[in-house]
């Protein structure tokens, strides 16, 4: 039956029972596709403009998800984190470049694992930085492990961020192989800004003790203990 403003307190009460049948009818429509109702429920709960804007896509991707491993609180912290990412096609987009990191080895539970972490490395083209690391002599397997364990690292910029952190390292003392020790061990170190990270190491540099151990501690003590423990 149509809906009319009879009965009705006023526009906005119309409004929102508008809304709330076509909530109803995307979730239902999710469940037609093949998502489980609670997963439905949860994303509703998580996101329900989501859900009524975007189950034409929403679906297809949330199927998938679940296709690779991913549980119903997993796929709901993606929906909170990065609703974004649905947005996508699932096969023109987040397929292949899902498949760029089966290619250096990730197996699907450590897909699932960062994807959980860090959705938005799905909405990424990450390619360069994969070939930057590998160039650096990093293993397929090293590669791998570093973005189960830290992920975030694809979202960072490669010729702003991590070539110019990694130049800094080098241009200071560390070897190669000291730099993939520390993007293997402690890849979050990247993050910190480079005054920071070039100054610590200069320091460090300069007092004789510039390793990868003193460098991964030392990034993450504040500021006064820096300086009371090395300057």
């Amino acid at each position: 039956m149509a809906l009319t403003d009879e009965g009705f307190a006023s526009r906005r009460e119309l409004q929102n029972k508008i809304g709330e049948e076509s909530l109803d009818a995307a979730a239902q429509k999710l469940v037609a596709m093949g998502v489980e109702a609670l997963q439905v429920q949860q994303i509703m709960k998580q996101n329900p403009e989501l859900v009524r804007r975007r189950a034409d896509t929403l679906g297809p991707i949330v199927m998938w998800l679940a296709g690779m491993g991913m549980c119903v609180d997993q796929v709901s912290k993606v929906v909170k984190e990065d609703p974004g990412l649905f947005h996508n096609d699932v096969r023109k987009t987040l397929i292949p470049r899902a498949g760029k990191l089966s290619a250096i080895g990730m197996n699907g539970s450590q897909l699932v694992k960062a994807i959980a972490k860090c959705p938005q490395i799905l909405r990424l083209d990450h390619e360069d930085i994969l070939r930057w690391l590998l160039d650096l002599g990093m293993k397929e397997s090293q590669v791998a492990e570093t973005i189960v364990s830290f992920p975030q690292l694809l979202t960072l910029s490669l010729e702003e961020n991590l070539k110019r952190k990694a130049n800094t390292l080098l241009e200071n003392g560390l070897s190669a192989t000291e730099l993939v020790s520390v993007i293997t061990t402690k890849p979050n170190l990247l993050t910190y800004s480079l005054d920071r990270l070039v100054y610590r190491v200069q320091v460090l540099r300069d007092k004789g003790v510039l390793t990868v151990a003193t460098l991964c501690f030392s990034m993450k003590l504040t500021d006064e203990r820096f300086a009371s423990r090395f300057v």
